[in-house]
C-alpha cells in the first residue's frame, strides 16, 4: 500500500482543483493530455506524487478490494496504467510549447 506521506500528498492534490472530477475523468484527461484540467502546477504535483513502481505493483494486488482502499490508493489503482508514461509525455509536450511561445 502507499506510505502515509504519499497518500496524504495525493489526497491533498485530489481535494484541490481535481475534487469535482471522477478518477475516470482524471484518467481520461491524462490520456488526452488535457491542459485545461492538467495545469502545469497540477501536472508537476502528479508527477512528484506518483507512487513508486513498487507501490503501484503492490496496489495492483488489492484492486479487487477497491472499495476498501484509501482515496489516494483508489486513484492510483484507477490511473495506474497511465501514470508514469502519459504524465511525463505531457510534461515534455508542455515544455516544448512553452519554449516555442518564448521564442516567438
Amino acid at each position: 500500500m502507499l506510505d502515509a506521506k504519499a497518500a496524504q500528498n495525493l489526497s491533498i492534490l485530489l481535494g484541490g482543483s481535481l475534487k469535482y472530477m471522477s478518477y475516470e475523468d482524471i484518467k481520461r484527461s491524462i490520456l488526452h493530455c488535457d491542459e485545461s484540467v492538467l495545469s502545469d502546477s497540477v501536472l508537476q504535483q502528479l508527477i512528484q506524487y506518483i507512487p513508486t513502481p513498487e507501490q503501484l505493483k503492490k496496489l495492483e494486488e488489492y484492486k479487487d478490494q477497491y472499495e476498501n482502499l484509501a482515496e489516494a490508493e483508489q486513484f492510483s489503482v484507477t490511473v495506474r496504467p497511465l501514470l508514469e508514461y502519459n504524465l511525463k509525455q505531457l510534461q515534455h509536450f508542455n515544455s516544448q510549447i512553452q519554449n516555442a511561445v518564448v521564442k516567438h
